[in-house]
């Protein structure tokens, strides 16, 4: 699923220890680079690209790239409070609420009840229930209607977070769960009842495009994800051809080095002159 930055925001803190803060923008934020939404002194042409679906960071670039928790990487998924540390800058990350929320086990659905009758002395007749009075008692008390089928809890789940996504729902409530997701204590099921009943009749033209956009966006995952490693490939193919005309260039001028020292021992040693090589190589061809 796609999360949205919010009010996330950058802190860059420079060499000399001054601070400013950004706004990171939806979609993508440049840091460094000609162009770019957050400068950044001394990274020369390199670049940190932030995308907000989910929140991640990719370095684009030749040069050294960031570190985060020590470790260099080259693409990470960031949260609320990561700090990266790049080229004597420190680049601290906050306010990313959704970046924090972590795949939640699935719980299995309930099963539906099996109906029984009542004898007149109270005894169950249905041995499926024998064992399960409190369940049998539970689903006659809710009735079919207050046992969603699977597909429309998985909806539910969906359209409450969209909702909050979008601003549609109610902000207490959604600060409310907010808060449940970083203590650890993060229920899908009734947060999905408390955001909904907080918003009767949800049908905010918003939700219809922010499904379309969630689809494409799963439909084109495997497709980004190729282009990525693709464009990793590239960059490692670039690099490769760098380092290889670099070394050439080094061998030919070691070459051209030790000819030109030869040359010079020739002539200070044995009194041996190129010019003098090429003017009796001249005459043997009559110039």
């Amino acid at each position: 699923m796609n999360f949205a930055m919010g009010s996330a925001w950058i802190e860059l803190v420079g060499r000399d220890g001054s601070r400013r803060r950004f706004e990171l923008k939806r979609g993508l934020t440049v840091i460094g680079g000609a162009k770019s939404d957050v400068p950044a002194d001394g990274v020369e042409g390199d670049q940190i690209h932030v995308w907000d679906q989910p929140p991640k960071a990719i370095f684009v670039g030749f040069g050294e790239p960031p570190t985060c928790a020590g470790a260099r990487f080259e693409e990470r998924e960031l949260k609320s409070g990561d700090v990266l540390l790049w080229r004597g800058l420190r680049l601290e990350f906050g306010g990313l609420m959704s970046a924090m929320i972590e795949e939640v086990p699935l719980a299995p659905p309930l099963a539906p009840v099996q109906p029984r009758t009542v004898e007149s002395g109270g005894r169950s007749t249905n041995p499926a229930n024998a064992g399960a009075p409190a369940a049998a008692s539970l689903g006659a008390a809710a009735g079919p209607a207050a046992m969603p089928g699977v597909d429309e809890l998985y909806w539910r789940r969906l359209k409450a977070g969209m909702a909050v996504e979008i601003g549609a729902a109610d902000a207490s409530v959604a600060r409310r769960w907010q808060d449940a997701v970083l203590r650890g204590e993060f229920d899908a099921d009734a947060c999905a009842r408390d955001i909904l009943n907080a918003a009767p009749g949800l049908t905010d033209v918003r939700l219809g495009e922010r499904t379309t956009r969630l689809q494409r966006d799963l439909v084109m995952a495997p497709v980004a994800a190729t282009a990525r490693g693709s464009a990793r490939k590239l960059k490692g193919a670039a690099q490769n051809m760098a380092a290889m005309v670099i070394a050439q260039f080094v061998v030919f001028s070691i070459c051209l080095l030790l000819v030109m020292l030869a040359l010079f021992v020739l002539r200070l040693r044995w009194d041996w002159s190129i010019d003098g090589f090429f003017d009796r190589l001249a005459g043997v061809f009559g110039a």
